[in-house]
């Protein structure tokens, strides 16, 4: 299995130097210093949110909080818990990402096949 991954990587590697049209979406550094700088509130509530149910999920984003069933914990986050959650997500950006860690939270923002990371050590 491990071979067929490896091959498959190396062989696609060329092709995916020719997908330039997901770059343009990216958006750039100030872009994201003016997001960031604009719902610090949310972010600043997202963080303590992850913080709070670092035992009890690891992953979420408004698609995951809208699967059904939910998985990886997202089962154990209440209904009012899963809105803020959501709502906070909607009032940055509906790509936005949180990673829970027991040692940080990240907040991804992802456009296509590429993305950025943002770490908020909390």
């Amino acid at each position: 299995m491990g071979f067929a991954l490896t091959t498959t990587i190396i062989l696609g590697a060329p092709y995916l130097s020719r997908c330039d049209s997901v770059t343009p979406n990216l958006p750039k550094d100030a872009e994201l210093i003016v997001s960031f700088r604009s719902h610090r509130d949310a972010f600043e509530r997202l963080a303590a949110m992850g913080v709070e149910d670092t035992t009890t999920t690891t992953y979420i984003t408004i698609e995951t909080l809208n699967e059904e069933p939910l998985t990886d914990g997202r089962q154990a986050l209440s209904p009012t818990r899963r809105n803020e959650y959501k709502q906070l997500l909607a009032s940055i950006s509906p790509d936005l990402a949180i990673w829970i860690d027991w040692y940080r939270i990240t907040f991804s923002y992802w456009r296509g096949v590429l993305g950025y990371r943002l770490v908020a050590v909390a």
